[in-house]
Order: C-alpha cells, then structure tokens, then sequence
C-alpha cells in the first residue's frame, strides 16, 4: 500500500511539473527543443538528418523559406503573411494559451534595404504589425518581461529577424482545459439535440 501511495503521488506530483518548449530562430535557421526536468531533446531540426548530411557530399545551402519571401515581398510584407497566420491560430487556441507560460522572449528586427526611403516605410509596416500581435498574444498568456527591438538599419541591405523564447506548459492545466472543452463540446451537441426535439414536436 506505502508502494501504490507513493506511486500515485510521484505520478501526480509530475502533472505539476512543467513541459518546456525552446523555440529559436535567426539566419542559422529554426530550432525548436523540447525539455522535462533534467532531459532535453531537439525535434527540429532532427539529429539524424544532420548525421545524414555529414555523411553525404557536400550540397549548396538551401536559403531560408523566410529569406527566400523576404527577398520577393520585402520584409514588412512578409512578416505580416505570417502574423496574420499567427493571428488566426492564437484565436483559434486562445483557451489553451491562458494555461501557459511565456519566458525568455526575445524578438529582435533588423529592416534594411537597398534604399533608405523603402527601409523607413518597411520599417513603419512591421512596427504596425508586430506590436499589435504582440498586444494580443500579451493578452492570452503569461508573458515574463519580452525584449523586443525593431531597428532601421540604414547601414545594411540584407534585413535579419532573431527569435527565442521559452514556453512552459504545466500538464495538469492542460487536462483540466482538455476536460472542460470536452464537457462544453457535449454540452452543445445535447442542446442542439433538445431544440431539434422541439422543432420535430412543433412539426
């Protein structure tokens, strides 16, 4: 019985223990690591597929998706693609994200271009975009002191964006939120199953 007890306390002392989430990204590329208690794992890019390429001849590097729209678009153009995509999916889980925990968030900018006068107006289209997505991620989870720096650099052609933060997701609040939206979803259905009832009676 002490075994079973301890058991079942180990097991619900580690719902309270938090996921950890390390996401990056700058001209190296993306990077995202998954963390829990004293372990760490990268999931992208894979280590397998780094150990493949070292062993294959070397091949050119291919360029940065996000470089490569950049390069078509101009940045302000293609940091607001992805924040509206970024926008739909943060509404989309708005109830999951009040559950976690934002650390370490670090977002720097750097607008340049060929031309000073493109650069100021890419500057002022970023700005417009970023600190409102910001705002309304700022309102739907924790956020713990974000660094954020857009700059006009007049000196430089080749603009650059960097990325990284933590995110902290402690599983007991998930299940509860798991629960909760389950409990809704079958609410709904058994309220529209009761007003279909009352339309065939009516009929």
């Amino acid at each position: 019985m002490p075994v079973l007890i301890a058991v079942l306390g180990i097991l619900i002392l580690s719902l309270f223990i938090p996921i950890v989430i390390y996401f990056s990204y700058d001209d190296s590329g993306l990077c995202v690591k998954i963390g829990y208690l004293f372990f760490k794992r990268t999931v992208y890019p894979k280590t397998g597929a780094k150990k493949a390429k070292k062993v294959k001849k070397e091949q050119p590097k291919q360029e940065d998706t996000f470089l490569q729209k950049v390069k078509e678009k101009g940045i302000s153009s293609s940091i607001s693609e992805y924040a509206s995509n970024v926008f739909e999916l943060l509404k989309r889980i708005r109830w999951l994200l009040r559950k976690t925990f934002v650390k370490d968030f670090v977002l720097r900018i750097d607008v340049a271009s060929s031309d000073p006068g493109t650069t100021a107006i890419e500057y002022g289209g970023v700005c417009a975009v970023v600190y409102p997505l910001i705002s309304f991620a700022y309102t739907l989870t924790n956020f713990k002191n974000p660094r954020i720096e857009i700059n006009a650099d007049f000196d430089s052609e080749k603009p650059a964006v960097a990325l990284r933060f933590k995110l902290l997701i402690i599983p007991v609040f998930f299940n509860i939120a798991g629960i909760g939206l389950i409990i809704k979803y079958i609410t709904k259905i058994k309220d529209d199953n009761k007003v279909k009832s009352i339309k065939l009676k009516e009929v």
